[in-house]
């Protein structure tokens, strides 16, 4: 059910789209890639393809899910550790980030994200998994025939190149609602001028530091069901828009062939640009303090 290689050499390909990699150390979009912090301005590193390279997009050309990271096997799971230097893809200070993964009996993925830094800095981290709970190989074909549901009222609205434009607006009235379940054979295709769907949601209810339900992704012919949760601010609902067009897909595991719309992401993070937006939650992380990130994937089988 989750899209990948059978070699790392998929993974470190030029083709990789971010397939089950650790995004970071900003994950999404930053607009031109600029950012200020205590009143100095960073320049990161400009490498959105799809706009021309004008912005700074899943932390860079180094994206965490391009490093390689220190191992530890665990009971039940396994913990990776990675440095990134000062300076790497344009981030202030040296930061030691970490991801714990811990699989139980009953078919619940929990995955700790954590960062400390010897200088003050921004980060946000997320997983990029593609799903396709009718099969990794199954496409739009299968992706069709899901049903979705994020209970949550709001999103970041965002412009032609997918950059927030700082305004929360509710999803009713929008094609953007799935506060009750959809298929998303009657959604994707409706969206953004046919392209799918790349939107930030706003996950309300959170107290403290708990994890609440971000959204349920169902493939009702094998009774499949996955629920995610999260203690961060927003869930990114990824489409796979830019995977290849047809006749030019990916070979994946298995000789599987991945093109546009044959996966979702489901991305539990904080807001796009964040650190361009003052209402935005603050993505910034000083030294003496620890980032965290707490998410689990449930996959229910009815």
């Amino acid at each position: 059910m989750i899209l990948g290689f059978e070699s790392t050499s998929g993974y470190d390909g030029t083709d990789n789209k971010f397939f089950w990699g650790t995004t970071g150390r900003l994950t999404n979009r930053v607009k031109d890639g600029k950012y200020s912090l205590d009143g100095k301005l960073y320049q990161l590193s400009l490498n959105d393809f799809g706009n021309s390279m004008k912005h700074h997009v899943h932390g860079g050309f180094k994206s965490f899910d391009r490093l390689n990271w220190n191992t530890q096997l665990t009971d039940c799971g396994v913990i990776f550790s990675v440095l990134s230097e000062h300076a790497s893809e344009g981030y202030p200070g040296n930061l030691v980030a970490s991801v714990e993964y811990t699989l139980d009996d009953a078919g619940s993925l929990d995955i700790k994200m954590k960062a400390f830094t010897d200088a003050k800095t921004v980060v946000n981290l997320s997983n990029h998994v593609y799903i396709n709970l009718a099969g990794h190989a199954s496409g739009w074909e299968g992706l069709q025939q899901h049903t979705l549901c994020i209970p949550h009222a709001f999103y970041t609205p965002d412009d032609d190149q997918y950059l927030p434009t700082g305004e929360i607006e509710k999803v009713s009235g929008t094609t953007k609602d799935f506060q009750s379940p959809k298929k998303l054979v009657d959604c994707v295709p409706c969206e953004r001028d046919g392209e799918g769907y790349c939107v930030n949601y706003c996950i309300e209810n959170r107290k403290d530091n708990d994890k609440c339900l971000a959204a349920v992704l169902s493939y009702p012919p094998l009774g499949r069901e996955l629920e995610v949760w999260s203690d961060q601010p927003g869930l990114e609902l990824y489409t796979g828009n830019f995977l290849p067009s047809e006749g030019e897909e990916l070979e994946g595991k298995g000789g599987a062939r991945y093109g546009k719309w044959g996966g979702v992401c489901l991305m539990t993070q904080n807001y796009r640009d964040a650190p361009n937006h003052a209402n935005f939650p603050s993505a910034v992380l000083s030294p003496g303090e620890l980032y965290t990130h707490n998410l689990t994937y449930k996959f229910i089988q009815k």
